[in-house]
């Protein structure tokens, strides 16, 4: 694998992971303050409403941003995309508005209704953010999106957080999402100099709708496949058991999911320059595929683990049915993380049928596997291990078909994941014995021992199977940190 691709890939990783996680860690405490502060009902209505304009955001914009990405030869393009997508945001913003009330009739709950009136300025306000972030991202220049970034998430943290202790509840996380989304509109046109001409150009509106139409039905798909589970939740089980849920959620959502989106981020890119040398692109996929799991391997294993000492000492044991469900939901996690990169290959080689063909058989099997277990077994825990359970078959079938899309083998794939696998073995087994010995303990001691075994654990157990692994990775950061080398 060439120089470039690691430069490009952990500077990219580097600067888009540092400006995501600087702000969660106030996303996150504005959670724990909420979670203290709310029910589990008024916790659940404001994932009704982001459930909702979650979904709605996947259509927002068409693809535009992928397209773009894609094709990067004519300026008229990028001209043209801007108009499209800010005109798809206001009518993205009329239609939420107009249809909110059904999404109240749907979860039997009128809060939801002026909740989502209020987020629908989400669209229009978003699309204006699209464009800069898509020229910064084409070329590469994740350094430069790191103030922006960081401003939206510190700004969505403290409002978060502020509105939270002034006492407007469930309110608090719909304002600082507002606020966040505000403040990086403008600092990314303070980054960008580039501004849009009144162009729009006939000859490149098929190509950007036909590329990003794929994407989209791509990622609607996706996002029903991720999200399917909380409408059912909502539905059948109520309010109350979405917040437990939802609880369950967030903690492999942010260490592990959100992880695999940002790198999605750079990967996209960066192989999408690579996408006429084949032979480069499996490489680089294997190193990624190898490096990601040494990532989220041991982080779902772990969070799998200290899963009861960690609700109870961060969230109290007001939110303890969230437990079982977090384990079984650290487990899809670590599935989950694995077809991320397989999807940014299929879409950097142009095999967006492909990609499109495996998340429709997933949901054809997902979508009433789920409906069944909220409707007949109405057990938040039975929808968790559900999910992981068809989370496995899906990744190991989208691994093989993403094997032979890029000439790679199935054993190469395996020879990527092994070290993770094995290294995270040995780490389960010293934390399980850990958390035993310390069972009567305090939850905060379990969970501080927890973590420390296992990080320890892991760490040996890696550097034994592969050897040489800290030392290239050292490497790896100064080579990001060098001067630009060409491709």
């Amino acid at each position: 694998m060439n120089k470039s691709f690691v430069k490009a890939t952990v500077r990219g990783v580097f600067w888009t992971y540092s400006a995501f996680y600087l702000g969660k860690i106030l996303v996150f405490a504005s959670t724990v303050i909420l979670a203290r502060l709310l029910t589990q009902s008024d916790f659940g209505v404001v994932s009704f409403a982001l459930l909702i304009i979650g979904f709605l955001d996947v259509i927002n914009g068409a693809g535009l941003s992928s397209a773009l990405i894609y094709y990067q030869e004519d300026e008229r393009a990028t001209h043209t995309a801007f108009w499209l997508d800010l005109g798809l945001g206001i009518i993205m913003m009329a239609l939420t508005w107009y249809f909110a009330p059904f999404a109240g009739a749907y979860f039997d709950d009128d809060r939801i209704v002026q909740i989502l009136r209020v987020l629908s300025f989400v669209f229009p306000i978003a699309s204006l953010e699209d464009l800069p972030k898509v020229m910064l991202t084409r070329s590469l220049s994740f350094n430069a999106q790191f103030i922006p970034g960081t401003l939206h998430a510190l700004v969505k943290g403290l409002t978060s957080i502020i509105c939270a202790i002034l006492g407007f509840g469930a309110w608090s996380l719909i304002y600082g999402h507002l606020a966040g989304i505000l403040v990086s509109v403008i600092a990314f046109w303070r980054v960008v100099p580039w501004r849009p001409k009144f162009e729009m150009s006939t000859k490149w509106i098929r190509p950007i709708f036909s590329y990003g139409g794929g994407i989209v039905a791509t990622n609607i798909l996706s996002y029903i496949l991720v999200n399917i589970d909380y409408l059912f939740v909502g539905y059948f089980l109520g309010a109350a058991a979405l917040g437990i849920y939802t609880i369950a959620f967030k903690i492999p959502d942010l260490l592990i999911i959100q992880f695999c989106s940002l790198v999605g981020r750079v990967l996209f890119p960066v192989y999408a320059k690579m996408k006429d040398d084949p032979k480069t692109l499996s490489k680089a996929f294997l190193r990624t595929v190898n490096y990601v799991s040494l990532i989220t391997i041991p982080l779902g294993l772990g969070l799998m683990l200290v899963a009861e000492p960690f609700v109870l000492t961060v969230f109290t044991d007001k939110w303890a049915a969230a437990i079982p469900v977090m384990r079984a939901i650290s487990l899809y996690a670590i599935f989950l993380s694995l077809t991320y990169n397989a999807s940014h290959a299929y879409k950097a080689t142009g095999a967006i049928s492909v990609m499109t063909g495996l998340s429709a058989g997933r949901a054809v099997v997902l979508v009433p596997a789920l409906w069944w277990v909220s409707s007949k077994v109405g057990s938040i825990e039975a929808i968790g291990w559900t999910h992981a359970a068809l989370a496995f078959i899906g990744a190991s079938i989208n691994l093989m078909v993403a094997g032979r899309v890029l000439n790679t083998s199935v054993w190469d794939i395996f020879n990527a994941l092994r070290s993770a696998i094995l290294a995270g073995g040995v780490m389960s087994v010293v934390v399980l014995a850990i958390l035993y010995v310390s069972s009567s303990f305090a939850p905060w001691v379990q969970l501080l021992t927890g973590i420390l075994s296992g990080i320890l654990s892991y760490s040996l157990a890696l550097a034994w199977i592969q050897k040489g692994i800290f030392v290239e990775t050292w490497k790896m950061v100064l080579l990001s940190r060098s001067p630009d080398v060409s491709a």
